[in-house]
């Protein structure tokens, strides 16, 4: 193996396209002294080597495995990156319907003729390559992208996760907003009452004492006592700290004052044209937030992006996008005075800095931004979209209950406010890219509160834009990880291929953002199975070593499967579904016709079938007795 990776580095040594990464894989996968490796050395023609383990059955009937040889014969026009990018995609498909699990490799791949189905997979494949190839993107080469696999750390969605630095008062006043655009209405006004009664009453929100930490975490303010005083003086001027008096903080059972720290982590915002380095302010209220209940805000009407992959879109139709986005959410609303004791900074600074008298000692205390900021921040975008601009909330997208219907769509997610419309293509045009009734009320609503918005990011009847970490293509009907996203991700599982050691680490990185990007793609969570097992073994013995075989496969399968991880919004339903399964006792087979009503959640009665509620408990539960034609079963035992 390790023979193979090194050569693996070698043609990875500058940068590549997406299409000439994976046909320099298909090129080296016959190789690969793996089953994997064994799989598409069968695959290409040439049989398996020997010891492998091998069968000679293979389903030739089916609409997999495809065969490779008729595909470059098909693919011949399209010269050979094509052909073997594709062919390197196509490979890991047969491989998943033929191999997975404990079935050995074909000893010999059947020649078979394309079938229009089949070419019908082969154009599809060809048509998502080609759309990340004209992206532009590139993969970056293996060292470069081995450093970002051993060092960066990324969140699910990609996002960098950024070690704290010490405070920079210029450069943290540089991303703030400016006076007169923070702090700019009190959080109460725009919340449900079961909301706006905890946020009054602070010691509602207080853990049982014999639930208090025994000891009170710590955590410090990275900045000297210059940069602080700087930095309170403009937190003040802009409405987000306060004073607070050292007698009037909270204490612990043991009466030691619980303070909080403060840090920030870099940020780049244009300014005046140019790109800067910023600071974002970060408030480490871990000390108080041990005391706390979480409130029960609106959290929980978050949206998942899984949900947006089941939007619907007829061929003669386009999906529209209309977004705001807030400039500083969290800096926009504060909270009653009567939390400021609980959010005090572990630093004191002179009173001079809040227009008090010099001399003075006093805690700075921050308004906004503990354990309950997410679902409070949530609340009160929703009431802003619901309640001020008449937004119905039937079209809101939410994890809370299933997808609408129509083709007006709400997602609404912290700082951000999207509205989705499907229309036909000739109102589209009938529109001039204008604002809808919903937006535009929204807008007004921001202007009369005050409220800004960053109009660098406003969208307005928009054929193409991010939405929860994904890009919508409205005129292709296409949902999903983004080009850069997609040749990033190709390159750290390139990058990881070429390690001949691995450390739990960089596993990890891999399968977080492998994970974020499959969300697009639910089905490419298959690939994924003994990654798992490896990770947990890395971190018992906390070292770096030799991945297995069986793993190095599955990284390179996500490496091929990269450029599907997204929904075709234009994907037709089938009228029938059918599905089988089998054990050593006995096997099964089902068709469905229509969808099931979606369950109720609450608890039921095994012995009751939930369609008609007829008794279920002295035969077999499927098929129901009494024919309600909620499953059509056919059992051999």
């Amino acid at each position: 193996m390790s023979l193979w990776m090194a050569r693996w580095r070698r043609c990875r040594s500058h940068e590549q396209s997406p299409s000439k990464v994976l046909a320099e894989l298909w090129r080296h996968l016959r190789s690969l002294p793996s089953k994997l490796g064994h799989f598409s050395l069968a695959s290409a023609g040439d049989g398996v080597p020997p010891g492998a383990e091998s069968s000679v059955r293979v389903r030739s009937d089916d609409l997999l495995p495809i065969d490779l040889r008729e595909v470059a014969t098909y693919l011949l026009d399209e010269g050979s990156t094509v052909a073997n990018s594709v062919a390197c995609v196509l490979n890991t498909l047969n491989y998943l319907a033929l191999c997975s699990g404990h079935a050995p490799v074909p000893t010999v791949m059947p020649e078979r003729p394309l079938t229009n189905p089949q070419k019908q997979v082969i154009d599809h494949v060809r048509q998502a390559l080609s759309h990340l190839e004209n992206s532009g993107e590139q993969v970056a080469p293996f060292a470069r992208m081995a450093d970002e696999l051993r060092e960066a750390k990324f969140d699910y969605a990609g996002e960098p996760i950024l070690m704290m630095e010490d405070l920079d008062a210029e450069q943290v006043i540089a991303a703030w907003p400016a006076v007169g655009q923070a702090a700019v209405q009190e959080a109460t006004a725009f919340l449900p009452d079961h909301i706006r009664d905890k946020l009054n009453d602070p010691r509602s929100c207080l853990l049982p004492l014999r639930e208090w930490p025994s000891r009170t975490p710590v955590s410090k303010v990275r900045a000297s006592d210059e940069e602080w005083h700087k930095v309170v003086v403009a937190a003040h001027e802009r409405g987000l700290m306060v004073p607070l008096d050292p007698e009037d903080v909270f204490k612990d059972a043991s009466g030691v004052p619980v303070l909080n720290g403060g840090g920030a982590v870099p940020k780049f915002k244009t300014i005046g044209g140019q790109k800067r380095k910023c600071q974002r302010f970060i408030s480490n209220l871990i000390p108080s937030n041990a005391f706390q209940a979480r409130i029960d805000g609106d959290d929980k009407y978050l949206p998942y992006l899984g949900q947006l992959t089941l939007l619907e879109q007829e061929s003669d139709q386009v999906w529209l996008t209309d977004s705001e986005d807030f400039t500083s959410s969290f800096n926009l609303f504060k909270i009653p005075a009567a939390w400021h004791n609980l959010m005090g900074f572990g630093k004191l600074v002179d009173a001079s800095a809040f227009g008090g008298p010099a001399g003075r000692k006093v805690y700075p205390a921050i308004p906004m931004g503990w354990l309950s900021s997410v679902a409070v921040v949530q609340a009160i975008v929703r009431s802003l979209v619901f309640d001020h601009a008449a937004v119905l909330r039937l079209t809101e997208v939410t994890k809370m209950r299933a997808l609408p219907d129509s083709g007006d769509l709400t997602v609404i997610y912290l700082d951000s406010f999207d509205e989705l419309r499907r229309l036909e293509k000739g109102c589209k045009e009938a529109l001039d890219e204008s604002m809808s009734d919903r937006h535009a009320r929204f807008l007004q609503v921001c202007r009369e509160k005050g409220l800004p918005l960053n109009e660098s990011k406003r969208l307005v009847a928009s054929t193409r834009g991010t939405l929860q970490g994904g890009l919508l293509d409205g005129d292709l009907g296409r949902y999903g990880l983004s080009p850069d996203k997609m040749a990033n991700l190709m390159g750290l599982a390139s990058s990881l291929a070429g390690h001949e050691q691995w450390s739990e680490f960089m596993l990890r990185h891999l399968v977080g953002k492998a994970t974020f990007g499959m969300c697009f793609r639910r089905p490419i969570f298959s690939v994924l199975q003994g990654v798992f097992s490896e990770i947990q073994c890395r971190a018992a013995f906390n070292d770096m070593a030799a991945p297995a075989a069986t793993v190095v496969d599955e990284v390179l399968m996500v490496l091929c499967l990269v450029p599907m991880m997204f929904t075709s919004l234009k994907a037709a339903l089938d009228d029938e579904v059918a599905v089988t399964d089998a054990s050593p006792s006995g096997g099964g087979a089902a068709v469905a016709t229509r969808f099931k009503p979606p369950p109720l959640t609450v608890d039921s009665d095994p012995r009751v079938c939930h369609e008609c509620g007829s008794d279920c408990s002295n035969r077999a539960r499927y098929p129901c007795p009494a024919e309600c034609g909620a499953c059509s079963a056919l059992w051999r035992v």
